[in-house]
């Protein structure tokens, strides 16, 4: 709670006259007491700035009284529909419509250099998808008991912290991790490898009774050499030891001009790739 500075005392001297006795009045009582919100990851604590001296008297703070209980969420279904590429509609003009009829679509999170203090998950659904922006790209979809969560320019480095503390309104049944393009710039490949091993290390102690897939890194050729050697090692990693998702056909994909994002036509073609995989 708010903490309030000790009031401030004034010196009082009393004086002698024939006149009638003279009572000083109580220093006002400060008004203005601000209070300042710092975001320490995700813990927050509340902190007083300085006050006015000179402002009014407040009201006296009235006791703080409970709100009424929530409703309690009716229960969720114990079996769900397949993923599969017909359980939602994937048009160019549909991409266009307001969202309607069930229809969903990825969150995208805020693009922040305080990655590892801004970004948090709450997993509401039983399959839960997170990675960097290119899932981002992914169409809407139909189904329920998917939710699809994007980072922009994160590594299995941001998804270990990520995972480690997230919030679970639902217990995942199965979880992707969708990441390792941005690992592309580093020289050093078992650093890569030793973050990837994080990450699915904090999403298993998370998560004990989920199962964990991580999808084969697509990329394109045209990216410069050292590049793709790093991406192959973390690749040939993934196919070694992981549960994972073969790529997506080559003759599928596509990046945009930057040979980094996918294009629109990839990104619909890797989400009814990994559908397929789900299952």
């Amino acid at each position: 709670m708010c903490r309030r500075p000790a009031a401030e005392t004034q010196t009082q001297t009393t004086v002698f006259t024939p006149e009638p006795e003279q009572r000083s009045h109580p220093p006002a009582a400060h008004s203005s007491n601000r209070c300042v919100l710092y975001d320490v990851d995700s813990i927050f604590s509340l902190a007083t700035e300085g006050e006015d001296s000179n402002s009014p008297t407040t009201t006296p703070i009235q006791p703080l009284r409970a709100s009424p209980a929530l409703p309690r969420p009716a229960s969720l279904p114990t079996s769900f529909p397949r993923l599969t590429p017909t359980t939602r509609q994937r048009t160019l003009a549909g991409l266009m419509e307001p969202l309607s009829s069930g229809r969903r679509r990825v969150t995208r999170h805020i693009s922040t250099l305080r990655k590892m203090k801004d970004w948090h998950v709450t997993v509401r659904e039983k399959i839960l998808i997170v990675g960097d922006s290119n899932v981002c790209r992914f169409p809407p979809f139909l189904d329920q008991h998917l939710q699809v969560d994007g980072y922009p320019g994160a590594n299995f480095r941001h998804a270990a912290a990520l995972l480690s503390r997230a919030i679970a309104i639902t217990p995942p049944e199965l979880v992707v991790l969708a990441f390792g393009l941005n690992h592309r710039s580093q020289r050093a490949h078992l650093t890569s490898v030793k973050q990837l091993q994080a990450a699915l290390r904090a999403t298993k102690l998370r998560f004990p009774l989920a199962r964990v897939l991580i999808p084969a890194i697509n990329f394109s050729s045209a990216l410069p050499q050292h590049e793709k050697f790093g991406l192959l090692a973390l690749n040939r990693h993934i196919q070694e030891h992981c549960d994972f998702i073969p790529p997506l056909p080559r003759e599928k994909f596509s990046t945009e001009a930057d040979q980094v994002h996918w294009s629109k036509e990839t990104a619909a073609a890797m989400f009814d790739h990994w559908c397929e995989h789900l299952n």
